[in-house]
């Protein structure tokens, strides 16, 4: 077997030379660079951007001098933001204009007409793919099971093959070997004959209409490149909200804070060894104790809020805190179904005396979604927190704050119709 330097960017490949990827390794030693995606990417949401595009360019380098493609295993895809850089794609980064869609799955259909398709065959119960391309250059290596979608394709700069699965009993020194005889079938039969640089200087009729032509289409897929970009980081900012009703512990503590922290809440710090949330508004000291069941909540939940306070008064004194005891009820249903009572009557009157006020995290959402529609009523809004003893009253139809998808689509067709 032919004696090739290959390098691997990953954890997959244990017995072959490998770097980081931002380190100052000379790529131009190797003959052949293989990268795993996932372990690309969180290397470079580990950089900078000027770190990353200068290694970008190195890679770059490394297709021209060495006349072969690199290749990609595709274990994730999507954007990526880097340290105090603007959101990235593997693809963005390499030139390539593609779409995504997230799709998991083993089966594949071959392209027989790929230069991979004895490759994909051959190790087929190997190979499964974790995300597709519904739009792409070059060749595609093959189809998601009965969709459109590709699981990989190639140009003559770059290969994107799907993932292997760890259990895989792959020989791992012959497999790469195999990829990169394809890469370099690749290069040969892509090597087109050029012309002398001269020539551009003469145009054929219909030649320079089609060049504008060409640069402008170009310029509409960069101006779409940054909206979708923009679109997509938009799209991240509903995520905390949707964890309000969706998830439990940190993350749903997390989620609770940014809402507070957006309605002018001033964060305080807490005792060590305990989770409840201490915060201030207009001087007055509220105590939070945040939970995610998936049932109702229960008296022991206010006992612990109880127990905060009562430390807080203890440590603090004159002080007069108030206790919200917030709780994602139900929170493995869907709302439509989240019809019980989220505080049952057992609960009320420990709280009540205690001057509790008690909602759900899907009031707080909805609570904060009003706010934002009518800043004015902020304050009145907090100032019925501080007054309530026991359950919140407002914001318990939550369907008229968050739309349900289909109701949407519905409701958008039969506008466009009209």
């Amino acid at each position: 077997m032919k004696d090739i330097h290959i390098a691997t960017i990953g954890e997959l490949f244990h017995n072959e030379d490998g770097f980081d990827f931002l380190s100052d390794q000379n790529m131009l030693e190797y003959d052949f660079i293989l990268i795993e995606s996932d372990v690309f990417i969180n290397s470079l949401m580990n950089g900078y951007t000027h770190d990353i595009d200068k290694r970008i360019k190195h890679l770059k380098e490394f297709v021209k001098v060495k006349n072969v493609p690199v290749v990609f295993l595709c274990y994730r895809g999507g954007s990526f933001y880097p340290k105090y850089g603007d959101a990235k794609s593997i693809t963005g980064l390499m030139e390539v204009d593609s779409i995504e869609e997230q799709l998991v799955g083993k089966k594949i259909e071959v392209n027989n007409d790929s230069l991979f398709a004895d490759i994909i065959l051959r190790y087929k119960d190997s190979f499964e793919y974790k995300v597709t391309f519904s739009e792409h250059p070059g060749v595609s290596i093959g189809k998601a099971k009965a969709k459109s979608n590709s699981i990989g394709f190639y140009t003559s700069d770059c290969v994107f093959l799907p993932a292997l699965k760890e259990d895989n009993d792959i020989d791992y020194n012959s497999f790469l070997h195999e990829i990169y005889e394809v890469c370099c079938l690749i290069r040969r039969s892509d090597n087109i004959p050029t012309l002398p640089e001269w020539t551009n200087n003469y145009l054929l009729p219909g030649e320079y209409a089609e060049k504008q032509r060409l640069n402008k289409i170009q310029l509409e897929i960069k101006k779409l490149e940054k909206q979708r970009i923009e679109s997509e980081l938009r799209l991240t900012n509903f995520l905390p909200l949707k964890q309000l009703w969706s998830a439990s512990g940190a993350v749903l503590e997390q989620a609770v804070k940014k809402v507070f922290i957006e309605l002018g809440f001033k964060m305080l710090p807490s005792v060590e060894n305990r989770d409840d949330i201490i915060m201030e508004f207009n001087e007055q000291i509220f105590i939070a104790e945040v939970k995610g069941q998936n049932k109702s909540a229960a008296e022991k939940n206010a006992a612990q809020l109880e127990k905060w306070v009562s430390t807080y008064i203890s440590n603090n004194e004159g002080s007069n805190p108030k206790g919200l005891l917030i709780v994602n009820t139900f929170r493995e249903q869907i709302l439509e179904d989240r019809t019980q009572v989220s505080f049952p009557n057992q609960m009320l009157t420990y709280s009540i005396v205690r001057n509790h006020c008690l909602l759900t995290t899907l009031q707080l959402c909805c609570l904060l979604l009003f706010c934002r529609d009518n800043p004015n009523e902020k304050e009145n809004i907090i100032d019925n927190l501080l007054s309530t003893s026991g359950c919140f009253e407002r914001f318990n139809n939550w369907s008229e704050l968050i739309g349900v998808e289909d109701k949407q689509k519905k409701n958008a067709t039969s506008q466009n119709q009209v």
